[in-house]
């Protein structure tokens, strides 16, 4: 768990802890890693790496929702069609191509998901599919089908380094996809 700050320093904070990490990752094994080394390295106390953060994974958790937060603020069009968002969104995840290639190679995929799951349900399409559910139960069930989709999507592209383009990737997760469509007209008996 990472805190939320609006706090311009512990924003500060949190950068150079989460570039310090990521730095190290480049270098040493991410279950090798420390909290002294990264506080080392982000040239910070160990008071400040826990006033922000609880584990390293936590940092890492922060960094992703910083970049999807990033997305949102300066890529996402709310006219979007489902394909243009994914099209928009893979290319944005392209940009930060070295980023995910770090975490793949580091075994630590499972976060990408975690975050992808809380992330996915405020874009615009997926969230008029869930609107439109005649049954709220089923909101975490859809949210993890999306989530899942696409990162699988993105860890094999990744793996693949990126050996198609954005464009390929999202209308191939566009299609798989598209039976969200039928979700609303679900009940439960």
């Amino acid at each position: 768990m990472y805190i939320i700050s609006e706090n311009p320093q512990a924003h500060q904070s949190q950068k150079m802890i989460a570039d310090a990490l990521l730095k190290l990752m480049q270098i040493y094994p991410y279950e090798d890693i420390t909290i002294t080394q990264i506080c080392q390295e982000a040239q910070v106390a160990r008071r400040t790496f826990y006033r922000n953060f609880e584990f390293k994974i936590d940092v890492l958790e922060y960094s992703l929702g910083i970049l999807f937060q990033n997305y949102l603020s300066n890529y996402f069009d709310s006219n979007f069609t489902m394909r243009q968002e994914l099209e928009c969104y893979f290319e944005y995840l392209f940009q930060n191509k070295d980023f995910f290639t770090l975490l793949d190679k580091h075994n630590l995929f499972h976060i990408v998901n975690k975050t992808h799951t809380l992330f996915f349900s405020q874009f615009i399409y997926i969230s008029k599919i869930i609107d439109t559910l005649k049954e709220p139960k089923l909101t975490p069930y859809v949210l993890g089908f999306i989530s899942s989709t696409i990162c699988s999507n993105i860890q094999f592209w990744v793996k693949n380094n990126f050996d198609v383009s954005f464009e390929i990737i999202a209308a191939l997760t566009t299609v798989f996809l598209s039976g969200l469509e039928n979700a609303k007209h679900f009940y439960i008996d």
